[in-house]
């Protein structure tokens, strides 16, 4: 890992003479760095994922996921679908929309508002020649939506792998995911195999708490518009909001003593952290590597070490 006065750079050499191999400049960051990032370069318009990435609880440079620790790979190709969870919006330099070419001055980088709300070039446009008008113009109302249309534009980027049949940028918040692609076959299998990267929607819609309530949608738990990680209070909050009343008054099987040492954490209990089966972390002189533990979004009473 290189840093100079031109930029940030990762460069691969030779154990035997220390000779360069290569030296790709760090163009893009993707991930938040909660659990990591990873790093993308520009070649023309072709844009790459790099063979090393950072790993914030272990602390360490790592084998970008899929990629050797230990023997130089080429960089791999980013299409849309990489992208696609990461950044609001990118175009394709491909007349199809396919591949890994797009046009460097029309990404919007990041996930923000347009995301969830549409396009907003007629909203802005419209509000700075009418600044007295508060109410929100040419914008999409997300709690008009239906449920099944708030759950599509989260698991647009939260249901696992999946089939284009457009490309996902032409994706709108109250469109049908359906028409855009479709669920591969290890979405479709039990709920024990689906994937905790990923793959919310799918584990949360195998959820009983979601099969008995006519509402429930990933906001019901979740405000997009504030930083909730790892306040779990909040969520139990959410929990006990449900399971408070006459119908769905649930008595936990732990003692008081049990359920004081464990904070009265819901979530830690009914949403534990799962080893993911698609992100693993190699370290040097380790072949098999470690799984990156992510929270399940399957609801259950769950058996000790399982």
């Amino acid at each position: 890992m290189i840093k100079d006065g031109n930029g940030l750079y990762q460069e691969a050499f030779s154990m035997e003479n220390k000779r360069t191999i290569s030296r790709d400049t760090m163009g893009l960051v993707i991930g938040s760095g909660t659990k990591g990032q990873t790093y993308l370069r520009w070649h023309d318009k072709e844009l790459y994922q790099l063979q090393v990435s950072y790993n914030t609880s272990a602390a360490r440079w790592t084998n970008s996921p899929g990629m050797s620790f230990n023997t130089f790979v080429d960089s791999r190709p980013v299409n849309s679908s990489c992208l696609e969870c990461h950044v609001t919006f990118a175009k394709s330099a491909s007349q199809y929309g396919m591949g890994n070419t797009f046009e460097k001055n029309k990404i919007v980088y990041g996930v923000d508002c347009e995301r969830c709300h549409g396009p907003s070039e007629t909203h802005v446009n419209f509000h700075r020649k009418n600044p007295e008008i508060k109410k929100g113009y040419a914008m999409i109302p997300y709690k008009e939506l239906t449920q099944q249309q708030q759950l599509d534009a989260c698991a647009l980027c939260h249901s696992g792998l999946r089939t284009a049949l457009k490309p996902a940028f032409l994706f709108v918040a109250g469109d049908s995911l359906s028409k855009f692609s479709v669920m591969d076959d290890q979405v479709t299998k039990s709920s024990g195999t689906l994937e905790v990267h990923g793959n919310q929607y799918g584990l949360l819609i195998a959820s009983k708490c979601f099969q008995i309530s006519e509402a429930m949608n990933c906001t019901t738990c979740h405000d997009p518009h504030q930083n909730q990680r790892g306040n779990s209070m909040v969520f139990n909050q959410k929990c006990m909001q449900c399971h408070t009343g006459m119908n769905t008054m649930i008595n936990c099987s732990m003692d008081v003593i049990q359920q004081q040492g464990e904070n009265n954490d819901c979530i830690k209990c009914h949403m534990p952290l799962i080893d993911s089966k698609s992100m693993r972390i190699t370290t040097e002189g380790d072949s098999i590597g470690d799984a990156v533990k992510v929270r399940t979004h399957l609801i259950k009473v769950y058996k000790a070490g399982k």
